[in-house]
């Protein structure tokens, strides 16, 4: 639980960070080819509910999928996401930590 409190750490610290744009530049990409802060917001809390998708299956001894295209499971979760604000996104990484 140790790891998962140095986590949690440094994404409200993360978290903070982003606070500390404005809402221009928090959703401005960092280049054409890139994401903005909001989308690595997003990209963690994907990889958070992943994780914890996959420890509760490995745990319960299920079937766990270990077969990922992880460039398309990183665009498919921001780009399914771009509509949400930061504050839903906050959230929902909270709602992840606490389980």
């Amino acid at each position: 639980m140790k790891l998962c409190k140095y986590l949690y750490a440094g994404e409200e610290e993360f978290i903070q960070v982003i606070d500390g744009f404005n809402t221009k530049v928090r959703d401005q990409k960092i280049h054409e080819r890139s994401w903005s802060a909001k989308d690595i917001l997003s990209h963690i809390v994907g990889w958070e509910v992943e994780f914890v998708k996959y420890f509760d299956a490995f745990h319960l001894n299920s079937d766990v999928n270990d077969e990922y295209d992880i460039d398309k499971f990183n665009k498919n979760f921001v780009d399914s996401r771009k509509h949400i604000d930061r504050e839903e996104i906050v959230d929902k990484l909270k709602s992840v930590q606490q389980g």
